[in-house]
């Protein structure tokens, strides 16, 4: 059991790289009144992602979004390896796909979002 709950805790770390690479950007570009986005997107995401609960207790409208997130695939994984004793490599690779889709929107938006920031001069701006 520790080997796969291993696996599925490395996909939540990416998924962590790639959505604290999104809120950065969204601070870069918007400022620090962006910056209650990073608390909001985990309290959004929680329920979605089906850590309280499997995702059959979803309303059937949410199951394609709450399907969209690494997560999701990683707590459902962690609950198979948990409770049927079971590498679900189905919910694996489908987290590690979706860690790479949103990985490089990640990197993408932080690139854009930094390059934006350099040229007009943002960066020299900010203060508290």
């Amino acid at each position: 059991m520790g080997l796969p709950l291993v696996a599925f805790f490395l996909n939540l770390i990416i998924m962590g790289w790639a959505l604290g690479l999104m809120i950065i950007a969204a601070i870069l570009r918007l400022g620090l009144g962006a910056e209650s986005l990073a608390w909001v997107a985990v309290f959004i995401l929680a329920p979605l992602s089906a850590v309280y609960y499997p995702v059959d207790s979803l309303p059937t409208w949410l199951h394609p979004i709450s399907l969209a997130l690494p997560s999701t695939h990683v707590f459902e994984g962690m609950r198979a390896a948990m409770f049927d004793q079971v590498f679900a490599t189905d919910h694996f690779f489908k987290a590690v796909a979706w860690n790479a889709l949103y990985m490089l929107i990640g990197m993408l938006t932080f690139l854009r979002a930094h390059y934006m920031v350099r040229v007009r001069g943002g960066v020299l701006n900010q203060g508290e």
